[in-house]
């Protein structure tokens, strides 16, 4: 049986050593002169003939039935032998005289979709499957639970482990195990200081900072055995003095002192401790 090859095609095929999926198709074919000089069923064919050049390993049967039905060619059998005529004088393709196998007609359309729909799905099932793994990865992993526990415990959901936040949590495991680290970064939400009732108003829950020492560490740890009470800033202990009454007495004292009888009045209010 008589077989179409595409001239060069190395050219268009993108995937060397089996059948491709996608091919490539050029700009410089709508200035050829197989594109130029011929006609709409030619240079339908022309584009045709690549895609099946990639399904028959650039072996296409020269089949006008076959040809017609996976390309969609609205032509009569004279109409296709002109065009095939016309792509082979213009140096765009051979004819050949016998194929070694012939594919079924019934399969050729469906077995270049088919072939690009399971290639996209098995892309998808890889990148399914690495995500998969990196989920499995952090389980098994302390240092990226011991951040999931900082991001979870301070809002952070949009944090990256960087190379450097994972090398001070390495660090800080060696020293400690992973509770006692989840428990110090716990222990930092409830320091009021840390948490914004500063005079500054700023908030330090970075998990380089409550990790970045062994004190640090440790402070940590205290807060979360032994809670601390906000401290009042300058501003509240000046308010909460002026509110106290003064001294211990008010008004004035009378004191009898000797040498004439006078009386002198001592005034005592307004003293503060």
């Amino acid at each position: 049986m008589k077989t179409i090859s595409v001239k060069g095609w190395e050219r268009f095929q993108h995937y060397k050593d089996r059948d491709p999926p996608w091919v490539k198709l050029y700009r410089d074919l709508l200035t050829s002169e197989s594109w130029v000089l011929g006609t709409d069923t030619s240079r339908l064919l022309q584009v045709a003939s690549i895609l099946l050049a990639a399904r028959y390993n650039n072996e296409i049967p020269y089949r006008w039935d076959l040809v017609r039905k996976v390309a969609s060619l609205e032509c009569t059998e004279k109409q296709f032998n002109e065009a095939v005529t016309h792509l082979c004088s213009s140096g765009f393709l051979e004819i050949h005289g016998v194929t070694t196998e012939e594919k079924p007609v019934e399969q050729s359309a469906s077995a270049v979709l088919a072939t690009c729909t399971s290639e996209a799905e098995a892309i998808q099932s890889r990148e399914e499957q690495r995500r998969e793994r990196i989920v499995e990865q952090e389980l098994d992993d302390p240092v990226s639970r011991v951040f999931g526990h900082w991001r979870s415990e301070f809002n952070h959901p949009k944090a990256v482990l960087s190379p450097k936040r994972r090398k001070l949590i390495k660090q800080a495991l060696h020293t400690f195990d992973e509770p006692t680290l989840r428990e110090a970064i716990s222990g930092y939400k409830l320091s009021p200081f840390h948490m914004g009732q500063n005079d500054q108003r700023t908030v330090y829950d970075d998990i380089e900072l409550m990790l970045r020492e062994v004190t640090n560490i440790e402070r940590g740890l205290q807060f979360a055995r032994a809670p601390p009470v906000r401290a009042m800033s300058a501003v509240e202990m000046a308010q909460r003095n002026l509110c106290k009454p003064a001294g211990g007495m008010n008004g004035s004292v009378v004191a009898e002192q000797d040498g004439g009888g006078e009386s002198h009045l001592v005034s005592l209010g307004g003293l503060l401790r």
